[in-house]
């Protein structure tokens, strides 16, 4: 099995690689001891086109494949696992809407993540079953 990266898996690597030594490593110390969330450094991360990497072409999103998705994770983890989390957290509920959503959808809760950086939340629980989906007894009927 070949594990060498695209040209454009590499690209990625090699882009986010500058990103983390620029902008999260020489200030991880200070974001740490100040408790603010990285606004500055979630903002550089989407002008950079590292975040929302779920979200379809049609939407005008990046639509990332999961390998190089992998590898940006890694990247950004390198520098903080925090700011890492902060950064990709938005794919944990877009892509739902992009793999299951209708067109409409896809365009009305997708479509201002590629306007300007925001962030989304994905929630998970239920009396009894906390975050283990395999627990939950919730159904809906039509």
């Amino acid at each position: 099995m070949d594990f060498t990266l695209s040209e454009n898996q590499q690209m990625y690597v090699d882009t986010v690689s500058r990103f983390v030594k620029n902008e999260i490593i020489p200030h991880v110390l200070e974001l740490d001891r100040s408790h603010k969330f990285p606004w500055n450094v979630i903002t550089k991360a989407w002008d950079l086109g590292i975040l929302n990497l779920s979200i379809p072409e049609s939407v005008k999103g990046y639509e990332v494949d999961p390998i190089s998705t992998a590898l940006i994770i890694k990247e950004l983890s390198y520098g903080d696992t925090g700011i890492s989390t902060s950064a990709m957290c938005n794919d944990l509920a877009n892509v739902v809407i992009a793999q299951h959503g209708s067109n409409e959808q896809k365009s009305a809760f997708l479509g201002p993540f590629v306007e300007k950086p925001i962030l989304a939340s994905f929630c998970l629980t239920e009396p009894g079953a906390g975050s283990d989906n395999s627990s939950m007894t919730t159904f809906i009927k039509k």
